[in-house]
């Protein structure tokens, strides 16, 4: 019962979204630089947050067509805020942290997430998506060394998120669609290499040869 129609249910999401997502991260890139903004003004080194931190597994461990509101709850509290499109109710939950540290040469780490769950008019989870970036840099270094990875050992249709973060640690921005769609994106100041994964294996890689 829960899952019918839920294909034409994700297309109508599908068209929301592309207008909807990009305000929600616009929102929180502007929490971020007033964090920023505030703690280089004020000289603050302590962590400053906005949002509930919540994880990219939790997330990932809801079921399209099963999972319900409750569930949801349980696993990310209460959305940050709640939007109504039509039939389609969506919750949305976001993040932001910004912490400095270093007394001569400044650290900062910065982290943002965004977590977009959609309904249908039983409650029943029909779609989520997750954006989270982890960014840790000082003035010299973005902490990311694009060559740290053999690129003969990448093989599409075999190459797990496992093995590139093996290689790479763990991805700066990393996105999740449900029901099992996956990109991780790293950053070492001048170029950007992405990997792309469906289903658990590598689809695609984009950037650099």
């Amino acid at each position: 019962m829960a899952g019918n129609g839920g294909d034409s249910f994700v297309t109508v999401f599908g068209a929301a979204q592309q207008s909807f997502i990009p305000s929600i991260m616009k929102h929180v890139i502007h929490s971020i630089a007033f964090i920023l903004v505030a703690l280089m003004s004020t000289g603050c080194f302590g962590p400053s947050e906005k949002g509930r931190d919540f994880s990219v597994r939790e997330t990932r461990s809801l079921v399209q067509g099963e999972s319900t509101k409750a569930d949801v709850r349980q696993l990310l509290g209460e959305p940050t805020e709640t939007k109504q499109e039509g039939e389609i109710e969506l919750w949305i939950y976001k993040y932001s942290m910004a912490h400095m540290t270093g007394a001569v040469v400044k650290k900062m780490k910065v982290a943002t997430k965004v977590s977009v769950v959609s309904f249908d008019s039983e409650g029943i989870v029909q779609y989520a998506e997750i954006h989270s970036t982890s960014q840790s840099s000082t003035a010299f270094s973005s902490g990311i060394d694009m060559d740290s990875y053999d690129k003969a050992q990448v093989s599409v249709g075999s190459t797990t998120p496992q093995e590139v973060m093996e290689w790479l640690g763990p991805p700066q921005t990393e996105t999740w669609k449900m029901p099992n769609t996956e990109s991780y994106s790293y950053n070492d100041g001048s170029k950007v290499l992405t990997f792309n994964f469906e289903g658990g294996l590598l689809k695609s890689v984009e950037g650099p040869e």
